[in-house]
C-alpha cells in the first residue's frame, strides 16, 4: 500500500499532500508536534489553570482512600473510572472556587495561627512536641519546599476558615427545634397482626397450563445470558519461578552478594509501665500522667523493683501481670516513640516518661541480643525463593513482550504466541457479560472477552495486566448467545414464583380484610384467634425500637392520630421485605415533656451542611469554569 501512495505521489497530488500538511504547522508551529505546546491543562477556574499532574494526583488519592476503604482491593462492582474521574476533576474545581473565593472576601491566616497549625500536626511531631528536624526531613522525603508546603497549609486554612463562616450561619428556627425534640421523643402505642405468606404456599395447585402462561409471558425472567468460553495463555511470576532451575553455587553467589539481607536483627528483652491516655487527651491529663510516671521513676531510682512496679501500677492488661515483660523487640516491633526510647538505653537502664499512641510509659531495659549473621544453611530456602522471584520478575517482562508480539502478529490462533512462551492454551469454563469463574472473575477479562476484536473479528486480546505479577491474552473457542432457558429446565422455579405470587394476593387479601373488621371495632385479638394471622402487642415504641420491623415502625409513625375520644384505633397496611402483610392498629401518640433550649446537635449540623452544600454549588455555578475532558 506505502509503495502504490509513492509510485502515484507526484504532479498535482504531490502539491495538494505538502499542502494539507503545511497548514497545520503554519498554524500552530513546529514545536506543538515536537512536543513544545506546554503543560496540558485539566480545568480552568476563573482565570486559574488546574493542571492534568493536579487531577491525576487527586484521582490517585481517591482511589487510594478506596483501596484502603476494601481492605487494600478494589471489588469490580465498586470501579467505575468515568465515575471517578469525575469526582476527582469536580472536586479539585470545588477547592478551587472555595480558595478563590476565600481570598477575594478578604479573609486572612496570621503567621501566629499558622504556626500552631503547623505544630499540631502529628507528622511533625516527637514525643507530642513539635519538631524542627523532622518537619525539614518530612518536606525533603516529599520534596517539597517550606514556602510551598506553608502556602499550601495556609490555603487550606483560609477555606476551612470561609466553610465555618457559611457552617455557623445556618439557622435553626426555634419552632422548628422544638418540633424536632417533640417528635423525636415521641412514642406511639400499637399492637399489629402478622398475615404470613408461608401459610398459604402449601395449599396453591398449579396447573400445567399456568406453568405455561406464567412462563410466555415473563420470558425476560428465564433467560440465558450471552456467555463465551475463551482460549487463553497466561503468564505469571510465580509459574515462572517454579520452572526455573538454580544451581547451589548460584544460591551461595546470591547469598554471598545479599549477605546483609540475612541478618538476624539487634533485639531488645524489655519491661514497661503504661499509664493509658486518649488520642485526644488534653494537656492537664497528659501532665498528670507525666507526674505519675516521674513518681514511678524515683521509686526505681531509689531500688524499687520494675517488675513488682509494672504488676501494681501499669495499665498494659497484657503484660501488667508478667510484670511489665514486653518480651524481644525489634525495629519495627512497636510505635516510633517507644522504639527510641529503647534502642537508646544501656542494658539495666529505665527510660525517662515517654510520650507513645497509648500514653505514658516507662521502659526498662533487661538484655541486648546483638544482630547475627545467619548461616546459608539455615535461610537456603529463603535465597533460592528470592532468587527464583528476582528472575522470574526479569523473565516475565521478557515473555510478555514476546507473548504481545506473537499473538499480534497471529491473530487467528494462540498457539503460537504458546509455543513463543513455552506455556500451554487454557480454556475457561462458560464466561458471560457480569460473571465467571476463574479468570471470568476479572472485569478486564470479561470486557475483553465481549469486545467488538474478541468477540465480533474473532482476534487475539491485547496483553490483560492482572496485578503486577500475572498477564494473559485471550480468545473467543465458544460463542453461546443469549437465549431462553427451555420450560422443563425451569419448571419448578416458575411453578414456585406462581405459588409465592398467589401467596402474597391471599394474604393481602386476607390482611385488608382484617384492617376493614379492625376500623369497624373488632379486637386484634379476636381477629388472630379466627384466622392464620399473628398477633404482636409491644405497647408505646419510639422510633428506634429494637424487635420490630422497619415497615411496621415506618407505617406507625406515619399514621394519623385516633380522633378525640375515639376507642377504635387508627388501622393501616404495610408489607415486610419476605411478601408478609401486616395490619398496624394505632391506639395513642404519647409526647413527653421534652426540655432543653436551642437545636440539637445533630439537627445543626445537619441545618449546617446543607447550608454549606448550597453555597459551594451555588459558588460554583456562578464561576466561569472549562473542563478540557480530552486531557483527562
Amino acid at each position: 500500500m506505502l509503495q502504490a501512495i509513492r509510485d502515484r505521489a507526484s504532479g498535482w497530488i504531490a502539491y495538494i499532500v505538502i499542502i494539507l500538511i503545511a497548514i497545520p504547522f503554519a498554524l500552530w508551529g513546529v514545536h506543538r508536534y515536537l512536543g513544545g505546546g506546554g503543560k496540558q491543562v485539566a480545568a480552568r477556574v476563573n482565570d486559574t489553570e488546574i493542571p492534568v499532574q493536579a487531577y491525576r494526583n487527586q484521582l490517585l488519592r481517591q482511589k487510594e482512600r478506596l483501596r484502603s476503604a476494601f481492605g487494600g482491593r478494589l471489588p469490580d462492582s465498586v470501579v467505575d473510572d468515568n465515575r471517578l474521574k469525575e469526582n476527582a476533576i469536580q472536586s479539585l474545581v470545588q477547592q478551587r472556587v472555595m480558595t478563590q473565593t476565600a481570598k477575594a472576601a478578604g479573609l486572612r491566616i496570621s503567621d501566629r495561627s499558622l504556626v500552631q497549625e503547623l505544630s499540631s500536626l502529628e507528622p511533625f511531631q516527637v514525643e507530642g512536641e513539635f519538631d524542627v528536624g523532622r518537619y525539614e526531613r518530612v518536606l525533603k522525603a516529599q520534596r517539597m519546599s517550606k514556602a510551598q508546603f506553608e502556602s499550601n497549609v495556609r490555603r487550606s486554612m483560609q477555606v476551612r476558615q470561609l466553610r465555618s463562616g457559611l457552617s455557623q450561619s445556618a439557622f435553626v428556627p426555634p419552632a422548628q427545634a422544638r418540633d424536632y425534640r417533640r417528635l423525636q421523643a415521641q412514642q406511639r402505642d400499637i399492637a399489629y397482626l402478622t398475615v404470613p405468606v408461608a401459610a398459604f404456599r402449601g395449599e396453591i395447585q398449579v396447573s400445567e397450563e399456568a406453568v405455561e402462561a406464567y412462563y410466555n409471558e415473563h420470558r425476560q425472567q428465564f433467560m440465558q445470558p450471552e456467555a463465551v468460553r475463551l482460549a487463553y495463555v497466561e503468564l505469571s511470576i510465580e509459574g515462572i519461578a517454579k520452572r526455573l532451575s538454580v544451581t547451589r553455587d548460584e544460591l551461595r553467589e546470591y547469598y554471598r552478594q545479599h549477605a546483609d539481607s540475612y541478618v538476624q536483627p539487634e533485639e531488645r528483652k524489655a519491661r514497661t509501665i503504661l499509664i493509658k491516655l486518649a488520642e485526644d487527651a488534653n494537656q492537664g491529663a497528659v501532665a498528670k500522667a507525666r507526674e505519675r510516671a516521674r513518681s514511678l521513676k524515683q521509686e526505681l531510682e531509689a531500688g524499687a523493683s520494675f517488675a513488682q512496679l509494672a504488676r501494681q501500677h501499669s495499665e498494659d492488661s497484657l503484660s501488667a501481670e508478667q510484670g511489665g515483660d514486653l518480651g524481644y523487640i525489634a525495629r519495627g516491633d512497636m510505635g516510633a516513640a517507644f522504639e527510641k526510647a529503647l534502642f537508646q538505653l544501656q542494658e539495666g537502664e529505665v527510660s525517662q516518661p515517654v510520650r507513645t499512641d497509648a500514653g505514658i510509659q516507662l521502659i526498662e531495659l533487661e538484655e541486648i541480643r546483638a544482630a547475627e549473621q545467619q548461616p546459608f544453611e539455615a535461610v537456603r530456602d529463603q535465597v533460592e525463593e528470592e532468587l527464583r522471584r528476582r528472575r522470574a520478575e526479569t523473565r516475565f517482562v521478557e515473555l510478555t513482550e514476546r507473548l504481545l508480539t506473537r499473538s499480534f502478529e497471529n491473530p487467528e490462533t494462540l498457539s503460537v504466541a504458546a509455543e513463543a512462551v513455552g506455556a500451554e492454551v487454557q480454556t475457561s469454563d462458560w464466561i458471560t457479560p457480569e460473571e465467571g469463574a476463574g479468570i471470568g472473575r476479572q472485569k478486564a477479562v470479561r470486557e475483553a472477552a465481549f469486545s467488538e476484536q474478541v468477540l465480533q473479528r474473532r482476534q487475539n486480546s491485547d496483553l490483560i495486566e492482572l496485578g503486577n505479577d500475572r498477564a494473559l491474552v485471550l480468545r473467543v473457542r465458544e460463542h453461546r448467545e443469549a437465549e431462553r432457558k427451555p420450560l422443563p429446565q425451569v419448571r419448578n422455579e416458575v411453578a414456585a414464583r406462581i405459588k409465592d405470587r398467589e401467596a402474597r394476593k391471599k394474604a393481602e387479601a386476607l390482611a385488608e380484610e382484617l384492617a376493614q373488621r379492625a376500623r369497624d371495632g373488632a379486637s386484634l385479638q379476636a381477629l388472630a384467634d379466627d384466622t392464620r394471622a399473628e398477633l404482636a402487642d409491644p405497647g408505646a415504641v419510639g422510633r428506634d425500637a429494637s424487635g420490630i420491623a422497619q415497615p411496621i415502625l415506618d407505617q406507625a409513625f406515619r399514621m394519623p392520630e385516633p380522633g378525640a375520644g375515639s376507642r377504635s384505633p387508627t388501622v393501616a397496611r404495610t408489607r415486610l421485605s419476605n411478601g408478609d402483610s401486616v395490619v398496624v392498629a394505632l391506639r395513642e401518640i404519647q409526647e413527653p415533656e421534652v426540655g432543653g433550649d436551642g437545636a440539637p446537635q445533630e439537627l445543626s449540623q445537619a441545618y449546617a451542611q446543607r447550608e454549606l452544600e448550597a453555597a459551594r454549588r451555588a459558588l460554583v455555578a456562578s464561576a466561569d469554569v472549562k473542563i478540557f475532558r480530552d486531557n483527562l
